[in-house]
């Protein structure tokens, strides 16, 4: 079984732990991005962001309207 890995995060520096192999207990599931901040992430970075960095751009982005 994979385990859990330490990354950088791209935007700050930050060591994050990243759960893609267990997606659903990923801390980055808690961010419900918009559409504009995820084409941000998509054309800005190839690799995870930590959760402080998502949501930040998230905010740059403006909130997600609620269902």
């Amino acid at each position: 079984m994979l385990k859990h890995e330490i990354k950088t995060c791209p935007r700050c520096g930050r060591a994050f732990t990243c759960k893609a192999n267990r997606v659903e207990r990923c801390d980055c599931l808690a961010v419900a991005l918009t559409s504009t901040a995820l084409d941000h992430l998509s054309t800005h970075y190839q690799d995870c962001l930590c959760v402080d960095c998502l949501e930040s751009i998230n905010r740059a982005h403006g909130q997600p309207k609620p269902q």
